[in-house]
């Protein structure tokens, strides 16, 4: 390019090319040049996996993504969800193909946990987002929060949902309830919604409490469970925006902070889904998430019931107690 440009500068000097043909050939032939350049610079991202050029790549694209917390001490727990849980299905949308869609595992560092243990698991799997904060339960939202953000920075999607280890997801049911939503030209695009989101008063003093300068009515806003909770896109940036003009400490738990981030934003309604619920209490045919179901075991035999015979349950499964 710098060639191209100074042989033409050349070629002017010595009246071989008129000045007022000047930015035809200099726009042509710069444009030529421009391409070429960036042509090299893409094929050196994808050949030599040069990072520092990732800008040039494009975001891997999915319908939705699927975060499920989880404290890094438990790697069985990962292990199980994996292998024998809801986790070793192949999920197919309605014309039997596969679903499109991508589950990481949420967690924060722990000084008590090898690093070294960590990092084999990570590189085993690539299945793991280690938020760089400590994964203690009243700092809940800082991982959170962090995730919300690298995800943005770092796919495309449509989707979130959260869940805790403890819940179980019908992918499938969970790609027909997004997609459906997104085809309603009616639907509120700044979506959050759970299947228990209720208001609880105010706590000052005990795990759950929360500054008057950060909120001083006497009870919470509404919000909804963080064992499962649903995302679009577009309130995910929004809820990173006021996030990020929060000045005064926040709640720790999760669950309630997203609440009073979406009242503070203004833009993001809360929803209730019909179609999740609290342990096996529904038992409708198009439920796709259940949340709360201990143990682990009772999760799994319920998803190979349901795949057997398009049933989750054959008598209430009692969610385990609340703290």
């Amino acid at each position: 390019l710098l060639y191209t440009i100074k042989f033409e500068v050349r070629m002017i000097s010595r009246r071989m090319i008129p000045v007022r043909r000047l930015n035809k050939h200099v726009t042509v032939k710069s444009f030529i040049g421009i391409f070429l350049i960036l042509l090299g610079l893409y094929c050196a991202c994808n050949h030599t996996g040069y990072k520092n050029l990732s800008i040039l790549k494009s975001k891997p694209h999915f319908n939705f993504i699927v975060l499920t917390k989880t404290p890094i001490e438990r790697l069985e727990t990962r292990r199980f969800l994996r292998e024998s849980s809801w986790l070793s299905y192949d999920w197919r949308d309605e014309g039997g193909k596969p679903v499109l869609w991508t589950h990481f595992f949420l967690s924060g560092l722990s000084p008590s946990y090898p690093r070294s243990i960590v990092d084999e698991e990570r590189a085993t799997h690539r299945d793991i987002l280690l938020a760089p904060v400590l994964d203690v339960y009243l700092g809940q939202i800082y991982k959170v929060m962090w995730a919300l953000r690298y995800l943005l920075d770092n796919f495309s999607f449509n989707f979130l949902i959260v869940l805790d280890e403890d819940s179980i997801l019908n992918v499938s049911g969970a790609n027909s309830f997004i997609n459906d939503y997104m085809k309603n030209k009616s639907a509120n695009p700044m979506f959050y919604g759970g299947s228990s989101c209720h208001v609880y008063e105010t706590d000052r003093v005990g795990k759950w409490k929360v500054s008057e300068e950060m909120w001083r009515p006497k009870v919470y806003p509404i919000f909804c469970d963080g064992s499962g909770v649903i995302y679009s896109v577009r309130a995910i940036r929004e809820l990173v925006r006021v996030w990020d003009q929060t000045r005064q400490p926040p709640v720790g738990i999760d669950d309630q902070m997203i609440g009073i981030l979406a009242f503070y934003s203004g833009k993001i309604p809360v929803t209730s889904i019909s179609n999740a619920t609290m342990g096996c209490e529904a038992g409708r045919s198009d439920t796709f998430l259940i949340q709360q179901i201990q143990p682990l075991e009772e999760g799994a035999k319920m998803m190979r019931r349901y795949h057997e015979t398009g049933v989750y349950c054959t008598e209430n499964v009692p969610r385990h107690k609340q703290f």
